[in-house]
């Protein structure tokens, strides 16, 4: 168990808090580094025992203080505020806060396939990052997750009432996925002495063993009915960009 703190940063965000409440049912100490201590993410997190400290994935003085004395960070980066270009600076301000503070381990949430070259914009932001962390020298470990199935909530309404989910695939295409909370378990446990010295270097692509939808014409009921309260009914997969 670690006895210094592992930072968390972006700690009330996604997997930020997942990551977070992954190592404190661990009985980890825990530093998230978060905007606004005062949200009820960030009391939530303080009320079960972590150290809240205020900071941004673009301003490195609150990252390399914050960074200072831990065991690990793990960090991520998001181009859904200012941009791919934005993304890319986070990442080398993390970085670089990482090396002035001498981190012993640097954990870096990415994305799956962030080195194929696919054309997406963030992707191949997340792909530098990778590049740069590689040959700074820091020790390091990176996970490549791939997309999370929380994200089609932001079309729930459209799933119960027309049973259709919107993805920009076509609808036969097998989709990897992952929840966050397994991401968060799996982060908790590379970020955690002894684990964090034999996965230091390493890059791993964390998911789901099986892709959905699974080849058949709509998907189960069952996963549908537990998350919406539905019972009995399908989801078509259609392509689109949701409505």
């Amino acid at each position: 168990m670690a006895t210094h703190p592992i930072l968390v940063l972006a700690a009330t965000g996604g997997q930020g808090r997942a990551v977070s409440t992954a190592l404190l049912d661990r009985g980890a100490p825990v530093r998230a580094l978060v905007r606004n201590p005062t949200s009820a993410r960030a009391r939530s997190l303080a009320d079960r025992g972590a150290d809240i400290v205020t900071g941004s994935l673009d301003d490195g003085e609150s990252l390399a203080a914050a960074m200072r004395d831990v065991a690990a960070v793990f960090a991520m980066t998001t181009p859904f505020e200012g941009g791919v270009e934005e993304e890319i600076t986070q990442g080398r301000t993390i970085v670089a806060a990482a090396g002035r503070a001498r981190v012993p381990h640097l954990v870096f949430s990415s994305v799956a396939g962030a080195d194929q070259h696919s054309g997406v914009p963030h992707f191949e932001s997340k792909a530098v990052i990778e590049a740069e962390l590689t040959s700074s020298g820091l020790a390091h470990t990176i996970l490549g997750p791939t997309y999370f199935f929380d994200n089609a909530l932001g079309g729930a309404d459209r799933i119960r009432t027309e049973g259709v989910l919107d993805l920009p695939l076509p609808p036969d295409r097998p989709l990897q996925q992952l929840d966050r909370r397994d991401l968060g378990a799996f982060a908790a446990h590379v970020c955690s002495p002894p684990s964090a010295s034999p996965a230091s270097g390493s890059n791993w692509q964390v998911t789901h063993p099986l892709p959905t939808p699974w080849p058949r014409p709509r998907l189960p009921g069952r996963p549908r009915a537990a998350a919406f309260q539905v019972p009995g009914r399908g989801v078509d997969v259609v392509r689109g960009l949701g409505r």
